[in-house]
């Protein structure tokens, strides 16, 4: 998750010292692995 975060592939943003990450953005990450895997 860290590299998703900071490689720019998964948003996120920062609440106090803690990293949050959308339920949508999760969603939208996972359906774009899924679109990519059946591509393949």
């Amino acid at each position: 998750m860290y590299e998703l975060v900071f490689t720019g592939q998964l948003a996120s943003y920062k609440v106090g010292r803690s990293r949050r990450i959308p339920a949508q953005a999760l969603q939208s990450f996972i359906q774009q692995l899924a679109l990519s895997s059946k591509n393949d």
